[in-house]
């Protein structure tokens, strides 16, 4: 979604506010999706800070500021796991397929 907020400037604000309610604020759907991949939790979090910093969605600062706090939470607990972020698909081929 922020690339094409980048490229095209149409995505409205209700699509930003239904990611966050629907994924990053929403219980269940946090648990599994930090459960199987925190990095890809924290991953969305960051996208929309980044859009709130370009611009491209208008949200309150107490919002934010609720965010902010659960990327918080999720690093830390991934530090606690002491796992390390895995491979994405683009590096595996890139290793796989430059030797």
């Amino acid at each position: 979604i922020l690339g094409l907020a980048a490229t095209t400037e149409k995505v409205a604000n209700w699509v930003w506010d239904e990611v966050r309610d629907r994924i990053i604020l929403n219980k269940d759907i946090r648990m599994k999706i930090e459960g199987s991949n925190p990095w890809a939790f924290n991953d969305i979090i960051k996208h929309l800070i980044e859009a709130e910093k370009r611009g491209y969605w208008e949200v309150s600062q107490e919002s934010l500021e609720e965010i902010r706090n659960t990327y918080l939470e999720v690093e830390s607990s991934i530090e606690e796991r002491g796992e390390e972020r895995p491979k994405s698909l683009k590096d595996t081929l890139k290793e796989k397929y430059s030797q």
